[in-house]
């Protein structure tokens, strides 16, 4: 009798960790809905950042065409206005490089994360798989001993 009660506490206790395997399965699926809004919000930050790359394209070439009319128009102008304006195009090439960088960067850590959850989500079918092959055994067990005991 006590071991029938120490394995139903057992058994219990299997079922108790299922039960908190299903409610990770089930934050896993929330977190993979999160992750999800995240990838959304991220593929949308690189269409912004790539809009964003195309403005700076943009502007750099209206500042090259400027440096071409001053040059014809402004000749004594030419050498100052020249430096202020090959100062902003080196501000405006930085800055598409860091948003370069930047859509890169939010790339690989997609990819990364991506990568992260289905192990996570593999992991965590394992564990789960095992602890009910665990449940399986304990009640087989758990119905010998009880047949044994009517016997």
């Amino acid at each position: 009798n006590r071991q029938v009660q120490q394995l139903q506490q057992e058994n219990e206790g299997l079922k108790q960790s299922r039960d908190a395997g299903h409610r990770a399965m089930e934050n896993t699926e929330a977190e993979r809905e999160q992750f999800r809004a995240q990838l959304k919000e991220k593929s949308q930050e690189i269409m912004r950042l790539t809009a964003a790359v195309g403005e700076k394209e943009a502007e750099a070439r209206t500042l090259e065409e400027s440096v071409e009319n001053l040059q014809s128009a402004l000749e004594m102008f030419h050498h100052e206005r020249e430096k202020e304006i090959q100062s902003r195009l080196s501000k405006s090439r930085a800055e598409m490089n860091l948003l370069r960088d930047q859509i890169e960067d939010g790339e690989i850590a997609l990819d990364n994360e991506r990568a992260a959850q289905a192990q996570l989500r593999e992991e965590h079918q394992r564990t789960l798989q095992h602890k009910q092959k665990l449940i399986d055994v304990l009640e087989d067990n758990t119905q010998q001993l009880l047949q044994a005991m009517e016997q």
